[in-house]
């Protein structure tokens, strides 16, 4: 923690120049009756009055006095005020300076700490590779049969490895957000693929806690343009969050629907939920919500501060629909760039894959199949109509 010089220094709350503006009123008038009251006592009425008359002047002798009092409190009223905006403006300069000095203090410090954490990253990540790697070895019995007891102990090894690399990766995914050193690179993505994918990474966790997760989109979604690296990680933070803090017997689920220059993507789930006001925070680095279930999960409060810099720097939005005890669910807005020739060709190149794969996968013959009018050739012929509209719409 960086100690601000203006707390050093001990500034006071609130300069012993600054007073109310009425209270600066009434004091110069009371200046100025004590002024008329000294102009009385010295009988300065009276020695004008026998001035003017003797001189055969002026008439208006009071008037004169009480303009000459009131001339005297208003210089006084200026150069008070003159002197009280100096001092202050001193003070202002001088709290920038501090201010200054102190975010340049910060900076640097943020930067080391940056640099510090990147680097201690990349020196954790190959000795836990190794651990994990012999602890793999010696779980699956590749060099030869072990008892059952030190497959479960090498097990437990290999599962608390992959927890801390995990971990490790969030940390080094945050410095490099902080540092401005993550690229984006969109392609087109076959979405169905990618939450198939994160689904099965995510399952094994699903089934030891007794809950049922499902991928909902549909086997013809149109492909999305995005970081498939990116998304993915917000695919998978999403899903293991929803299946951790899921009962057990509940449902996750993800789901998809295509909107105009937009795809929305939905993670539900039927568990703890959460306070809607503590959704600010809960998307913070390193901050857990207190909460007496999520105590007993593991995590340090990277996912959701990952997932929303990864759905900022797609320019889409993540909004939370939570209550507690009536589970969460998360919105994913990823806005659709206009496609122009070579990404429709792109589009629709892909899919032509995703039908062949799937068909060949199903048995059946995708020269056959493509030829008439199947789901997949539909899909192709709306990826094609979506493509003239946005062209005509641009």
């Amino acid at each position: 923690m960086v100690n601000s010089p203006c707390a050093s220094k001990g500034l006071k709350a609130r300069s012993p120049y600054a007073r109310s503006p009425i209270v600066e009123l009434l004091a110069f008038g009371v200046f100025l009756l004590a002024l008329l009251a000294a102009a009385r006592q010295f009988n300065a009425y009276e020695a004008l009055h026998t001035y003017s008359r003797n001189h055969n002047r002026w008439e208006l002798d009071e008037f004169i006095v009480t303009l000459c009092c009131f001339i005297i409190t208003a210089i006084a009223f200026l150069v008070r005020r003159w002197s009280v905006e100096m001092r202050d403006k001193r003070e202002i300069q001088e709290l920038t300076a501090d201010l200054a000095r102190a975010l340049e203090a910060a900076t640097v410090a943020d930067a080391a700490k940056s640099v510090f954490l990147a680097n201690l990253s990349h020196e954790l990540k190959t000795p836990i590779s190794a651990v994990n790697g012999y602890a793999h070895l010696i779980e699956s019995g590749f060099m030869g049969p072990i008892d059952a007891r030190y497959a479960s102990y090498a097990k437990d090894i290999r599962e608390s490895g992959e927890h801390l690399m995990e971990l490790v990766n969030g940390v080094l995914d945050l410095t490099r957000l902080d540092s401005g050193k993550v690229t984006m690179r969109p392609q087109v993505v076959d979405l169905y693929e990618l939450a198939q994918l994160c689904v099965r990474l995510v399952r094994p966790r699903a089934k030891e806690g007794d809950i049922v997760l499902m991928n909902r989109i549909p086997l013809d979604f149109p492909p999305v343009i995005a970081d498939p690296q990116r998304l993915r990680q917000i695919l998978i933070n999403l899903i293991g969050n929803a299946v951790k803090f899921s009962h057990p017997g509940t449902q996750v689920y993800i789901a998809a629907r295509a909107e105009p220059f937009a795809t929305v993507v939905e993670i539900s789930d039927e568990g703890i939920g959460m306070d809607p006001r503590d959704v600010e925070r809960a998307v913070q680095p390193f901050v857990q919500i207190d909460s007496g279930l999520s105590r007993d999960h593991d995590g340090v409060g990277l996912g959701l501060a990952l997932v929303k810099r990864f759905v900022e720097l797609h320019d889409g939005s993540l909004v939370f629909d939570t209550a507690p005890g009536q589970g969460t669910r998360v919105t994913v807005t990823l806005p659709q760039p206009v496609p122009d020739a070579r990404d429709a060709k792109e589009g629709r190149n892909l899919v032509w894959r995703m039908a062949e794969s799937r068909l060949k996968a199903a048995g059946l013959n995708p020269a056959e199949v493509l030829g008439g009018a199947s789901a997949v050739g539909w899909n192709r012929l709306q990826l094609d109509a979506r493509v003239k509209r946005l062209a005509n719409d641009r």
